[in-house]
């Protein structure tokens, strides 16, 4: 009696009808086993479509050819994150967004850089940076600012030299001319003006160029001092409202730094 009771409580302990069991389902295992391989290549399937959405200057074929050195060669070991950072690298890109669809699909969202303005670390004023720059820009090449204020490049593009260019001795003024040039843009607009130029110097000094919208009058050469840079936007801006027109279009230069009033250069006629 205590032997059949020991046996009754031995985990180890199987009736026959328990070794059948195993066996049958050992066999099942067994047989299916030469069919396991061709389940799971299904499954994972080799990626073989990229499918991009988005506009990009970067073509298909170039993504394309980006993300191939990180595509594995099934579905599951595609790294997703590493495909993602590739095609992030790239200078016109600004952000992407990779997900696989079954069987064999890499879906790419890719969000471009919409340039705004040009961004140059330099000690000249705004004046020399625009004598220099048609010669600077033969090449359409540099750094840009994107419509969220951020800089990228450097980058070739064509149309650089419609945009506003941006510049201060260091990379690290950057944040406080992009603000002080939305600022005053928004203020230049009020009267038809647009800036081409805005430029912060080593002793914190600004000089703009602003040139005018719809009629195409060459630039304002513009000092503003250290202080009171808006206020003394503002007053300009008064000023030039109240001008007839062809006094307006006269304008050559502005010295905006008098406590109470504002000096003009003009050049009769120009227009």
């Amino acid at each position: 009696m205590n032997e059949q009771h020991k046996h009754s409580r031995d985990p180890w302990h199987l009736s026959a009808a328990g070794l059948l069991t195993l066996s049958l389902a050992a066999l099942v295992l067994l047989a299916l086993l030469p069919a396991w391989k061709p389940l799971v290549g299904f499954i994972n399937h080799p990626i073989t479509h990229l499918q991009v959405s988005g506009d990009s200057r970067i073509s298909a074929q170039e993504l394309r050819q980006v993300a191939a050195p990180h595509i594995g060669r099934g579905f599951f070991s595609t790294d997703v994150q590493a495909v993602k950072a590739a095609v992030e690298s790239q200078p016109w890109v600004r952000q992407a967004s990779v997900r696989r669809v079954w069987p064999d699909t890499l879906v790419l969202q890719v969000e471009e850089h919409e340039p705004v303005a040009r961004w140059r670390v330099a000690v000249q004023t705004a004046v020399q940076i625009q004598e220099q720059d048609s010669r600077l820009l033969q090449d359409d090449y540099g750094m840009l600012v994107n419509h969220h204020a951020e800089v990228f490049g450097p980058v070739h593009y064509a149309g650089a030299a419609r945009l506003p260019l941006l510049s201060a001795p260091g990379q690290d003024a950057f944040h406080e001319v992009i603000t002080r040039y939305l600022t005053l843009s928004r203020i230049m607009q009020d009267v038809h003006l647009q800036i081409a130029g805005l430029h912060l110097s080593h002793l914190g000094s600004w000089s703009l160029l602003v040139e005018e919208k719809t009629l195409g009058i060459p630039t304002i050469r513009m000092q503003a001092g250290r202080d009171d840079v808006i206020r003394r936007a503002h007053r300009f801006a008064e000023l030039y409202r109240s001008l007839p027109s062809a006094q307006a279009a006269a304008i050559t230069a502005a010295d905006l730094r008098y406590t109470d009033g504002i000096a003009l250069r003009g050049q009769p006629g120009r227009n």
